[in-house]
């Protein structure tokens, strides 16, 4: 997971010369990658299932049970959204943290491969960068 916060930083750090706008760039996406899990992590832990309180006309509450939850997400996007939560380095953080070290085969895929893809850019980038 650090790994993947220290090749997505590094990537733009090679890539722009300008240290003042690099360290910009790089708090801003920090913010980014940290609400970009909260989101997608609250929208996979949304209950497929709700209950509700209704006001009946005497005063009274009653309760439903059972009802489809409209923010749960099903289908392709649910798989989209499994994938992209995998990719997330905070949302990896925040799955370590709650889920008691289980191993997720998927997410580490996905970190490699996100580690892989910005390290690899970020030096191709930077070898044809002409320095002065």
């Amino acid at each position: 997971m650090m790994l993947c916060y220290g090749a997505i930083f590094s990537f733009f750090a090679m890539t722009d010369s300008n240290k003042s706008r690099s360290l910009l760039i790089g708090f801003v996406l920090a913010l980014a990658i940290i609400f970009g899990g909260i989101v997608t992590g609250s929208r996979l832990n949304e209950p497929e299932l709700t209950s509700r309180m209704i006001l009946q006309e005497d005063g009274s509450y009653q309760r439903e049970f059972d009802l489809p939850n409209s923010r749960y997400i099903t289908g392709t996007t649910r798989t989209i959204y499994t994938f992209v939560d995998a990719c997330i380095p905070s949302s990896q953080g925040y799955n370590i943290a709650r889920s008691e070290g289980e191993f997720n085969l998927l997410a580490f895929i996905c970190q490699l491969g996100v580690t892989t893809l910005f390290t690899g850019a970020g030096m191709t980038m930077f070898k044809k960068k002409d320095i002065k």
